[in-house]
């Protein structure tokens, strides 16, 4: 059952006699208790979708629909205000109110809001949500008094206390340290499932988005690029932004030689190999993009060949960085240089011919995008887009 749907939703905002397009034609839908990610760099538009869709923003064109119902339609002149909506919305910096204590910062919607409770239903809510969250001995506790991530408990617990048809959720782990981010996702979304409660997250954080998202919306300029499950996200994605921007993937460029079904051969500074599509449809003499991520990866030293489902070829080792959890190495394959990541404890030393293993299944062939220069020059280029934080790079184990 859809609970929210978007259609064609297009907004913009007038800055300094310009027009920016900050939404271009979004469609999705989100069903009963899904969890959906909106991912994005910042100024990709998640934001304001977010805010469309609580009635914060109003759109130029397109509609906004819950369970069946317009809250915003262009066309029809429909705009549902955001007290009117079953939303409630969690913001980035909490916006809990520092003069009350825990119980009137999650009991003050529910006497003034638009649902308007009396006391009894009132404590009852605010009993159930503080003690859903581990924050029961709280309700008297002045919220100044909190950490980090009490304070983001009792928001999400003022959010929940209004029982909302859908969640929105706006960063809402983006102020807190890295460890307690990474012990409160999967506590959240464990929750929102227990809960079935349709949720909305934007984030710019590929790992978070990655461990959370039911299904995750990668977004860019306004624009959609891709939507599907996180596995698909990762292992599938379907243009070169999506490849660079979630994780760390190798990039580089070539044209295809020979087409057979979704299987490709390609030339490239690297050598003639092989590569899956992706959903891109390719001919013989198209230039493409060809991602592969660093831990899909081995080397070795001696004598291989390829096997099967594989492509060996001979390079060298350019530099080698130890990483904690493994080794990160460049390699120079022909005119390319591909990162390696291998979680094991063998080393090999620098400037010593190495074999590198890349195998088909993990080799994705993507149309390149309209902007990037490379795909006129050849250049090479190892993208690190998705490694914002070295740390979050639990992502190279999906």
């Amino acid at each position: 059952m859809a609970v929210l749907e978007i259609k064609n939703l297009h907004a913009t905002y007038q800055l300094e006699g310009s027009e920016i397009r900050a939404l271009q034609g979004v469609d999705f839908t989100i069903g009963e208790g899904e969890f959906f990610v909106l991912l994005g760099p910042s100024g990709c538009g998640k934001t304001t979708m977010l805010r469309s869709i609580a009635g914060l923003e109003r759109p130029v064109a397109g509609e906004i629909l819950i369970d069946g119902e317009l809250v915003f339609s262009a066309e029809r002149k429909i705009f549902v205000p955001p007290d009117q909506r079953p939303i409630a919305m969690v913001f980035q910096s909490y916006a809990i109110w520092p003069h009350m204590d825990v119980f009137e910062n999650i009991a003050f919607p529910l006497r003034s809001g638009r649902v308007q409770l009396g006391d009894a239903e009132v404590n009852k809510r605010v009993g159930d949500v503080l003690d859903l969250l581990g924050l029961d001995g709280y309700a008297e506790r002045p919220v100044t008094t909190l950490s980090g991530g009490q304070q983001q408990r009792v928001a999400l617990a003022r959010a929940l206390a209004l029982q909302p048809r859908i969640l929105l959720m706006d960063e809402p782990l983006s102020n807190l340290d890295f460890k307690l981010q990474v012990r409160l996702r999967s506590q959240m979304r464990e929750l929102m499932h227990q809960l079935n409660l349709t949720t909305v997250h934007v984030t710019h954080n590929q790992a978070e988005a990655l461990e959370t998202g039911d299904r995750i919306a990668v977004m860019d300029t306004g624009v959609s690029k891709q939507i599907g499950n996180p596995h698909a996200i990762y292992h599938r994605p379907e243009s070169e932004f999506v490849a660079r921007f979630i994780g760390d993937m190798n990039v580089f460029y070539g044209a295809v030689t020979e087409v057979n079904g979704e299987e490709l051969l390609v030339s490239s500074g690297a050598g003639t190999l092989r590569a899956h599509t992706s959903g891109s449809r390719m001919a013989v003499g198209d230039k493409c993009a060809i991602g592969v991520r660093p831990e899909d990866l081995t080397i070795s030293t001696g004598a291989g060949s390829g096997v099967g489902d594989e492509d060996v070829y001979t390079g060298r080792l350019q530099n080698s960085q130890f990483v904690g959890e493994a080794y990160v190495h460049d390699i120079v394959v022909g005119t390319e240089v591909l990162r390696v990541k291998m979680h094991h404890r063998e080393g090999f030393n620098v400037g010593e011919n190495v074999n590198i293993s890349i195998p088909l299944a993990c080799t994705i062939a993507v149309n390149p995008d309209a902007s990037s220069e490379i795909a006129d020059t050849g250049e090479d280029l190892i993208s690190n887009a998705g490694a914002t934080d070295k740390q979050e790079h639990g992502a190279y184990a999906r």
